[in-house]
């Protein structure tokens, strides 16, 4: 190639290179540009679109997440109070009872919604909830809190919490039983005022459930303005209290206005029951039993029982058990507690036999009533029986008995007999200083005064019998004595039971230490046990007691500390008159009945002629007739509990029962 050729071809390689620089340089055409626009638009407004979206439901988000957190903040709180109550009110001033815990923000109580009271060991603990007002800028809707108040402990110092805010409604509303309904309809018609939440302080166990409605509005802020939202949120919480019965469930119950209704059968085992209106029926085995109009029933085995009108129980059979607590209505009132945190329980029904208005007082702090099969009173309505004075005191609320008034299950017994003692010697004192045997002579007194021997006294007729001396072995064989008194230390008398012994006078133990052994008989001057540390036994039989000084004296007295009454062989102590007192200290009294007695399950009888007390006024008193009955139709169990005792009964009739002490248990029926 020639010189002039390799010119020419470089020429043509610069020409078509600048001609592809010319052609990369040259940009979009006017349609690539207008089609790029359009498209950058849609994009772009695509993206505005959902930042817009995304930045107007973050309030509403937010506020749900709010409202939803304010609804388990409020389940959790609302809930837990209601079950741990037993009294609540709709009052700022109940008339019965402390104020409500207070909302230091609200003077005028004008946003009080409810309040409730705890009843726990320990604690009086006071929840109000409140609706407290938020503050709103002009021409903005009106909302406010959800607030809970706690004074703890008696504290007079509300603990506050904010449960909800932004609420635009609040409505708590009781689900009130048909008992309740019912009560409230026969106060009407009776012309009675029945208490009710709006005025005082009103049992949970009244009550199915508690219903929480709140409404929230959720605002967002716009020029400076609360405004609500769309998107209103409203939730419903229902909470039951653990003091709710079955009959605050809304079971039917008997209308309250009746004095009586029909009466219910009792089951028997072989044979078939005809009960008539106004009989009662008691089991049988084998038989069929007919009871007619007024008439009471005997049990029999194998046979037919018939009771004729204003019959009586036949004293050859156990009697019949009514209610394991039975009280015949002849005290007023028939029950009253006013101590503190009392507990009384009836496995089994309880029967109160007054009509009168507030024949049930509880007016002590914390006192529990309850009786599992029921409460029944013949009071017209059965509420107007109750009056509940006191403070946080739960109680089974009661109902007319279901088959009509019961009757006195043991009217118709024959009390034990009570042989006239004899005259005691009228001779000189015989002192005793030596281990022996001796009979009975003349003398009027005797003394044992000294100290480590072992003494037999033979049958006979003797007069006071004193042990002076201390570590004293005295062995006793059944027969009479004018007294029997011990007053020195770790002394051991033992009466032997092989045959009846009559004491004319008071038997009396003032000894420290050692062991008594009784057997059965007469102690026509009561039994007297006044030592310390002093075990008493009491062999198997029926022992009656009568009083020094009469019905106004003392029968069977335990006054002394850390002593103990076994009378776990099965015993009957019948009191004719006179009262019966264990007013010790840390004392232990155990009965049981006899098996195959005439006399039933009862473990201790007072005469119905007889109207002293049967008190229980000790500390740390240990009570337990294991499967017995106390039986005193004149009398009141309990004159003065005081503080720590335990009481178990398998049953009691009585003419009314006080408890006006502290830190009791009284458990009847097993």
């Amino acid at each position: 190639m020639t010189k002039l050729q390799r010119k020419a071809m470089r020429f043509y390689w610069v020409v078509a290179a600048a001609r592809r620089r010319k052609h990369r340089d040259s940009g979009f055409t006017l349609p690539e540009l207008i089609i790029s626009i359009a498209i950058s638009v849609l994009v772009v407004g695509a993206i505005t679109a959902a930042l817009m979206v995304s930045l107007d439901n973050e309030g509403s988000a937010g506020n749900r997440f709010t409202t939803s957190a304010d609804s388990a903040v409020t389940s959790a709180f609302f809930t837990r109070d209601v079950q741990s109550s037993v009294e609540f009110t709709t009052t700022t001033a109940p008339n019965n009872g402390p104020a409500p815990c207070p909302d230091p923000t609200d003077q005028s109580g004008q946003g009080f919604l409810f309040g409730l009271f705890w009843a726990q060991p320990g604690t009086d603990t006071l929840v109000s909830y409140w609706d407290a007002p938020l503050a709103s800028p002009p021409g903005s809707p009106s909302l406010s809190e959800l607030v809970r108040e706690a004074c703890l402990n008696g504290s007079d110092t509300p603990s506050s919490e904010v449960l909800a805010d932004d609420v635009s409604s609040l409505t708590i509303n009781p689900n009130m039983s048909v008992t309740w309904q019912n009560e409230q309809t026969a106060c009407a018609a009776q012309g009675l005022s029945c208490p009710t939440a709006s005025g005082s302080w009103v049992g949970t166990n009244w009550v199915r459930n508690f219903s929480l409605l709140v409404g929230e509005t959720p605002g967002v802020l716009l020029n400076s303005n609360v405004h609500p939202s769309a998107n209103g949120y409203q939730y419903n919480w229902l909470a039951a209290p653990r003091s709710a019965t079955e009959g605050s469930g809304g079971a039917p119950t008997t209308p309250s206005t009746a004095a009586t209704t029909s009466p219910t059968t009792t089951p028997t085992t072989g044979g078939t029951t005809t009960p008539t209106t106004g009989g009662t029926t008691t089991p049988t085995t084998g038989g069929t039993t007919t009871p007619t109009t007024g008439g009471t029933t005997t049990p029999t085995t194998g046979g037919t029982t018939t009771p004729t009108t204003g019959g009586t129980t036949s004293t050859t059979d156990p009697p019949p058990a009514g209610s394991p607590l039975m009280l015949l209505g002849s005290a007023t009132p028939a029950l009253a507690c006013y101590g503190f945190l009392e507990n009384i329980s009836i496995n089994g029904s309880a029967y109160v036999g007054s009509s009168a208005p507030g024949s049930i007082v509880l007016d002590g702090i914390g006192l529990n009533l309850k009786a599992s099969g029921g409460l029944y009173t013949e009071a017209i309505p059965p509420s107007a029986s109750v009056d509940n004075s006191g403070f946080g005191n739960s109680y089974t609320h009661p109902t007319a008995p279901p088959g009509g008034p019961e009757s006195d299950p043991y009217a118709g017994l024959t009390a034990p007999s009570m042989p006239v003692p004899p005259a005691p010697p009228a001779g000189p004192t015989l002192n005793i200083t030596t281990s022996g045997t001796y009979s009975p002579g003349s003398n009027s007194t005797v003394n044992i005064i000294g100290n480590n021997i072992t003494v037999t006294l033979s049958g006979g007729n003797w007069g006071a019998v004193d042990v002076i001396g201390n570590n004293v072995t005295l062995d006793v064989d059944p027969g009479d004595f004018a007294s029997l008194t011990t007053s020195g230390h770790d002394n051991n008398v033992t009466l032997y039971p092989t045959g009846s012994f009559i004491f004319s006078g008071a038997v009396t133990f003032n000894a420290l230490g050692g062991s008594v052994t009784l057997s059965p008989g007469e102690y026509a001057q009561g039994l007297h046990v006044q030592g310390t540390d002093l075990d008493v036994t009491l062999n198997p039989g029926v022992y009656t007691f009568g009083a020094s000084g009469g019905n106004s004296g003392v029968a069977i007295a335990d006054t002394g500390v850390n002593d103990s009454i076994n009378g776990t062989a099965g015993v009957l102590l019948y009191v004719s008159s006179g009262a019966v007192n264990f007013v010790g200290f840390d004392q232990s009294l155990t009965l049981t009945p006899q098996s195959a007695s005439p006399y039933g399950p009862l473990v201790l009888w007072q005469a119905k002629s007889d109207s002293d007390p049967v008190n229980f006024l000790g500390a740390g008193l240990g009570i337990a007739a294991v499967g017995g009955t106390i039986y005193a139709p004149s009398a009141v169990l309990g004159g003065s509990f005081q503080a720590g005792s335990s009481y178990t009964l398998g049953g009691l009739v009585a003419a009314g029962v006080s408890c006006p002490g502290f830190f009791n248990t009284l458990t009847i029926g097993s």
